[in-house]
C-alpha cells in the first residue's frame, strides 16, 4: 500500500509514540522505530533530519490532536459553564481514546521543544485561550494565569484519566460530572 507524504510522517510519529509507551523514550532508536512503522530507516530520514528532530515534531503532534479534540462539538454561543464542560468530556475522551498519551505522559517533558511548546500555550489562538479571555472578559473566570487556570480545570482530566489507567480505578459518569462542576467553581470568582 503506498502512503501519502502526511500518512507516512504520521505513522512514523505514531510508532514512536506507541515505542515510547511500550519501552520508555531512552531506549528510542531510529531503526526500533522504523521497524514499528514498517518502513526502512531511510525513509524515517526523508521526513525527519534526526531523532531530536523527530522527537520534537512528535511533541507538535501531541499538541496538533488535543487542539482538535477541544474543538470537537464546541459551540463558541454556548454558556461559559457548557463550552467549559464540552471541553472537559472532549479531553476526558482524547485520554480514553490515546492510552500511550497517558503511558508517556511523564515523559514528554523530556522531548525536545515540550517545555517551550507549553510556555508558548497561554499565547496561542485556540480554543482553551479564546475561553479564558471571553470569561475574564465577561468578569465570570478568575483573573488568574491561564495555565493556573488549566490546571485547576482541565488538568483534572489529565489527573483522572491518569490514575483510571494506571492504577485501575474507574470513575462513574456522575462522579465526573461533579468534578466538572467543582473544577468549574474552582476558576470561577
Amino acid at each position: 500500500m503506498q502512503y501519502s507524504e502526511t500518512q507516512t510522517a504520521q505513522q512514523i510519529l505514531v510508532a514512536t509514540e506507541k515505542l515510547m509507551a511500550e519501552d520508555g523514550l531512552h531506549t528510542l532508536s531510529m531503526q526500533k522505530i522504523a521497524k514499528a512503522a514498517g518502513i526502512s530507516v531511510g525513509t524515517i530520514y526523508i521526513y525527519f533530519t534526526n531523532k531530536e528532530e523527530l522527537l520534537s515534531n512528535l511533541a507538535k503532534y501531541l499538541f496538533a490532536r488535543i487542539d482538535a479534540q477541544l474543538v470537537k462539538k464546541h459551540n463558541p454561543d454556548a454558556p461559559l459553564f457548557e463550552q467549559y464542560r464540552q471541553m472537559w468530556w472532549n479531553f476526558w475522551e482524547f485520554f480514553e481514546q490515546n492510552p500511550h498519551v497517558l503511558k508517556n505522559f511523564y515523559q514528554y517533558d523530556s522531548l525536545p521543544g515540550f517545555s517551550e511548546l507549553v510556555k508558548s500555550c497561554h499565547q496561542r489562538r485556540d480554543i482553551w485561550n479564546t475561553f479564558i479571555k471571553q470569561g475574564q472578559k465577561q468578569r465570570v473566570l478568575s483573573s488568574l494565569p491561564h495555565d493556573v487556570l488549566f490546571a485547576l480545570s482541565l488538568g483534572s482530566a489529565i489527573k483522572l484519566a491518569f490514575r483510571q489507567a494506571h492504577y485501575d480505578e474507574s470513575y462513574a459518569v456522575e462522579m465526573l460530572e461533579d468534578v466538572i462542576r467543582r473544577t468549574w467553581q474552582s476558576i470561577c470568582y
